[in-house]
């Protein structure tokens, strides 16, 4: 649970910190100070900007240009009391309703609000009794939205494709408008469009408060790179990153890394293995003072509990599993040259020199797959097939399948993103008759803020059919559309799922953009099981839990790849 603890302990924090007066005045928000008052303007029009954009006739037209009225009406707001910020506010909006608007568009009426919305929308005191009333107004619409300007389904899936929305890529700077700008949109994208918007609770509208004086007071890129990654995070869901920034703008920053795998034993990063390096990197004299099964307990003379604490808020993961990967993933990563490290090595505390080596010169590659090395199609004891979707080509199926049929059991390692989309290829000869697997939750266009249920996704039966077992190692390394493949192998008869917990981040992605050219991505369908129990956050369970160890790592075995071979071999088909 510590992702939950820093995350709220930091919250406490930027609120500790921004009372009374939530920023600083920055240099391109000229003389202005953001009070608490001007903070709750400010929420307020984000919050009423966003339900407009997608239910006021002439909005969801087209016929407005809506980022426009944001960037005129902000600095208007900002200097104003709260309860005038909320009169100009309702003034705005019925200016709305009363100018024609729609010519020569064609409008679809409004649509009632979900009741994930319409709680705030009634709150006088929130809002002011005319603006709450104005607001109602447009939810009571009873005539559903045919269309929307700012939203469209994916066409064969349904998520939701942002369209319409400009990205301000060529702006000479970012000013506090912009940046306002890009964090509303965002927010009510995901108010209004993501499927797990009620995972994220309550803190997702103080996440809004919280955020706006982020952002208003983040004129430096840096700052603005950095409000960009800990709203992104703020989600928790694996998909939502600015990918764009991963690498330039989430700590540890620095463009060299140890050439060590690490992965978390419980709550301790351990070196996994030794990555390949170029050994001409190393100067005369220089050697890497890390040894695999070294159990790290501070880098830099800083523990590694006090790190995570304070990278955390940077990393966009779904659960604990997966926060504890990437990190792990980064750990080693700084300035090149040397840097000092302390381990426990055979139960003794043991610091040791260490040497960073540019990115070029290692081959971190093996550091993001726990499968096996080599080909994507392997024979292991006794001629079990093992299939690792990370490397396999279309092609190689039929293979593949008619070596699972020879042997009478097969090994799917999922511990890795899969090269190609085999779930209906592989799939439908693990099964003897229809079979469901998953269900999805896609956004209703009509009626902004709700999901609707799809049908169950089947797996059809084509023969050969492959019989007896099939293992289908997880780990923290299997996410998306890997967690999906999972979902579908393990309805054949006498499949098992083997492993420990995943990724937890499902879902078609849909991308969304910031001013300055930077993007991000959110799970735009809902997933889940045919009795519609979640994968969101808690990941696909395994049948046979099975974990990494210590031991393990030191007698250079994969005690998940073991359990397969045991489990394949006792469910073998002979016919």
């Amino acid at each position: 649970m510590f992702k939950r603890i820093v995350c709220a302990k930091l919250s406490v924090l930027i609120l500790a910190l921004h009372m009374p007066f939530f920023a600083f005045a920055s240099e391109d928000s000229g003389s202005v100070e953001l009070s608490e008052d001007s903070v709750e303007s400010l929420y307020v029009l984000a919050k009423v900007w966003g339900f407009l954009k997608y239910h006021h006739p002439s909005v969801i037209a087209g016929c407005r240009e809506w980022d426009s009225e944001l960037l005129e009406l902000m600095p208007e707001v900002l200097e104003l009391p709260a309860s005038k910020a909320k009169e100009r506010i309702y003034h705005w909006v019925r200016q709305l309703n009363s100018v024609d608007n729609t010519e020569g568009c064609s409008t679809n009426g409004g649509a009632s609000a979900s009741p994930r919305t319409r709680s705030w929308l009634t709150d006088k005191q929130f809002l002011g009794a005319r603006l709450s009333e104005e607001l109602v107004s447009h939810a009571n619409v009873s005539e559903k939205i045919s269309r929307q300007h700012y939203v469209v389904a994916q066409p064969g899936v349904g998520n939701a494709v942002f369209n319409n929305e400009g990205d301000y890529s060529s702006s000479s700077s970012i000013d506090w408008e912009l940046r306002l700008l890009g964090l509303f949109r965002f927010w009510n994208i995901v108010e209004y469009w993501a499927p797990y918007r009620e995972l994220i609770g309550n803190d997702f509208d103080k996440a809004l408060i919280e955020f706006i004086p982020l952002f208003y007071d983040a004129e430096a890129p840096a700052m603005y790179e950095n409000a960009l990654m800990r709203l992104a995070a703020r989600i928790e869901d694996g998909h939502t990153n600015v990918w764009s920034l991963v690498q330039s703008a989430r700590p540890p920053m620095g463009e060299a890394i140890s050439p060590f795998a690490i992965r978390f034993i419980g709550d301790t990063p351990t070196v996994w293995r030794t990555l390949p390096f170029d050994e001409q990197a190393l100067h005369e004299g220089e050697s890497l003072g890390l040894k695999v099964g070294d159990e790290i307990l501070a880098v830099d003379n800083v523990a590694v509990e006090q790190l995570v604490a304070r990278w955390a808020p940077y990393y966009g993961v779904s659960n604990e599993v997966s926060l504890r990967l990437q990190i792990a993933q980064r750990l080693l990563r700084g300035a090149e040259g040397a840097y000092e490290i302390t381990v426990s090595r055979g139960g003794s505390r043991v610091d040791v020199t260490d040497y960073r080596l540019p990115y070029t010169k290692v081959d971190w590659r093996p550091a993001f797959s726990h499968d096996l090395a080599g080909e994507a199609v392997q024979f292991l004891e006794g001629g079990i097939p093992y299939l690792k979707p990370s490397a396999l080509e279309a092609e190689q199926l039929t293979s593949v399948i008619e070596a699972a049929i020879e042997y009478g059991g097969l090994i799917i390692d999922l511990r890795g993103y899969p090269k190609s989309f085999i779930v209906f290829s592989l799939g439908q000869h693990l099964v003897d008759k229809p079979t469901p697997f998953a269900r999805f939750t896609v956004p209703d266009i009509s009626t902004p803020g709700t999901y609707r249920w799809t049908d169950p996704l089947i797996l059809n039966p084509v023969k050969p059919t492959i019989r007896g077992g099939v293992a289908i190692l997880v780990d923290e390394t299997t996410m998306s559309q890997a967690e999906y493949t999972a979902m579908a192998f393990r309805v054949a008869e006498r499949a098992a799922v083997i492993g420990s917990q995943t990724a937890g981040a499902d879902g078609n992605v849909s991308q969304i953009t910031f001013p300055g050219g930077h993007s991000a991505a959110i799970s735009g369908i809902g997933v889940f099981y045919p009795d519609k129990s979640p994968t969101q956050q808690v990941g696909i369970r395994p049948d046979i839990e099975v974990r990494l160890s210590l031991e393990a790592i030191l007698q250079g075995v994969d005690p998940v790849l073991d359990a397969a071979i045991k489990y394949v071999q006792l469910n073998r088909a002979i016919d």
